[in-house]
């Protein structure tokens, strides 16, 4: 099953019932002791590490600011703005009044890490050999003594995860656990900038309102029984979570536990809880809670499972403090909200342009190439083909002028409705100025390596705005998607001849185009 933030939940809801449950176990241990233990959650990326701490801060018996989220880029350096206060928290977290009890994050601190108290380790990473981080690394996060504890004393260190991961402790604890380091250091970052004397090459690109907007007075004439059940019965399986630990050295079985919760909660905390992650997902405010409780209290009570249940049954809250049924019940009451509150506006365009000369200068980590049909000293560009099909953009003779959009850095954005029910935003890679015969041409590009969840409806959006904004303005504006294995089926060197051999490319790669 490929995971994704919409389905971690289900993907890996097991694994931190079992950590965290094993994490009690070691602070009923440690507490007597006058110490406490921390747990150490490594997951894949950004987006799935905020899913984890929110799912942890819901846990009756841990606090939100007992709970430490660090953010870190592909290298393992922590953002900048955070860095400080950040490396500061995570330099304390053995400290007699720090509050820490968990850490989630995508890598760790690349330095200022010294913490003695991590006794658990959950791995939720594909540690690999294109990893950034070495599971080595990792794993030596747990393995600082605690300081002031009696030389009689057993301090363990708890690893459990992936597969992927636990294949690599084992491997590390055949070979003595030897710690290693990154030998290859992060790319050093840029400043990329607008140049005066380049003026030439700027762009404005026509800005417009917002397409979609949420109509908040809507939720109230949402009816929870006209909302689909997703569950035909209240769920039987077992909620016993199975845990084998073994020594890899001599491949022994330690021991085996058998993992259930221990804390169920009232009715209204797991309520609380699942309309919290519905408001998330729709991306509405916190402020639109009382709205929304009594529509998801009374569709769970008397429709989610079809037919009426007991929320104060212990037997239906186990059910219900599941991680993976709550992402169900999450993900189809979120559709439903979103669809229900959306508005779609006509378009309309802001009397200002976006002028790209405006930017301000922005740090960019990634790869970055310099081209002469720019206003930026530097294109900025995420991978390879990025590159390529820039150099292509610069080379071409039609194309007078372009620019990578940088993402967020240089503003310019669109808002789709997405297929979970929530308004997001869209930016796309480059945009370019094309002079033909019949005038000027104004692409907005997009390249694509892969094509994820969503794809469809932000070209789709895309297309809309270049249409109602040529319509608006009487200028040509279009828009391309460009596909890396289409891009790279030939060796292309012109734009132009790439646009117009398009559709031929799609249905046949016999022909090499110069």
């Amino acid at each position: 099953m490929k995971v994704t933030k919409e389905r971690l939940a289900e993907a890996y809801g097991d694994w931190i019932t079992a950590a965290l449950e094993r994490w009690r176990e070691h602070y009923k241990v440690y507490s007597s002791v006058g110490k406490k233990p921390v747990l150490f959650i490594m997951a894949e990326k950004n987006a799935f590490a905020d899913e984890i701490a929110e799912i942890i801060k819901k846990e009756p018996d841990i606090k939100p600011d007992e709970v430490l989220l660090i953010h870190t880029d592909t290298t393992g350096e922590i953002n900048k703005g955070d860095l400080e206060s950040l490396r500061e928290s995570a330099r304390n977290i053995d400290g007699k009044d720090n509050k820490i009890k968990v850490v989630v994050s995508v890598l760790m601190l690349r330095e200022g890490w010294d913490v003695q108290n991590v006794t658990i380790i959950l791995g939720l990473r594909p540690f690999s050999s294109k990893a950034e981080i070495l599971p080595e690394q990792g794993v030596g996060r747990g393995l600082r003594l605690m300081r002031g504890m009696s030389p009689d004393s057993t301090q363990t260190l708890e690893v459990m995860g992936t597969s992927e991961f636990e294949n690599f402790v084992r491997l590390l604890e055949k070979e003595g656990v030897g710690i290693q380091t990154v030998t290859n250091p992060p790319p050093l970052p840029v400043i990329i900038t607008p140049i005066k004397t380049k003026i030439d090459y700027d762009i404005e690109i026509p800005t417009t309102e917002l397409t979609y907007s949420h109509n908040f007075a809507k939720l109230s004439e949402i009816d929870p029984m006209s909302i689909e059940p997703v569950f035909q019965s209240v769920p039987s399986e077992s909620d016993i979570i199975k845990l084998s630990m073994e020594f890899a050295i001599t491949n022994t079985n330690v021991q085996q536990v058998q993992i259930e919760p221990t804390f169920i909660p009232l009715a209204q905390e797991l309520l609380s809880s699942i309309t919290y992650r519905i408001l998330k997902e729709v991306r509405l405010t916190d402020n639109y809670f009382n709205f929304l409780y009594p529509i998801v209290k009374s569709y769970i009570s008397e429709k989610c499972f079809n037919s009426e249940i007991n929320l104060d049954d212990k037997t239906v809250r186990i059910k219900l403090r599941d991680l993976a049924i709550q992402g169900t019940i999450v993900s189809h009451v979120a559709k439903v909200v979103g669809k229900s509150s959306i508005t779609k506006n006509n378009v309309k365009l802001n009397s200002s342009r976006l002028a790209l000369s405006t930017t301000k200068e922005f740090t960019w980590r990634r790869d970055r190439i310099r081209c002469e049909k720019t206003i930026f000293n530097y294109v900025a560009v995420f991978n390879q083909f990025e590159g390529k099909f820039a150099s292509v953009l610069d080379l071409s003779k039609e194309i007078t002028k372009f620019a990578a959009l940088a993402e967020t850095f240089t503003g310019f954005k669109i808002n789709y409705f997405s297929s979970r029910g929530a308004i997001r935003f869209y930016y796309p890679d480059f945009v370019a100025v094309e002079k033909t015969e019949k005038g000027e041409i104004y692409w907005i590009l997009e390249t694509k390596g892969r094509e994820f969840e969503d794809t469809d409806k932000k070209d789709a959006a895309m297309k809309k705005w270049c249409e109602d904004v040529s319509k608006e303005t009487g200028d040509d504006w279009r828009y391309l998607k460009v596909l890396q294995k289409d891009f790279e089926a030939y060796s292309f060197t012109n734009f132009r001849v790439f646009v117009d051999n398009l559709e031929e490319i799609k249905k046949s790669k016999s022909v090499i185009l110069k």
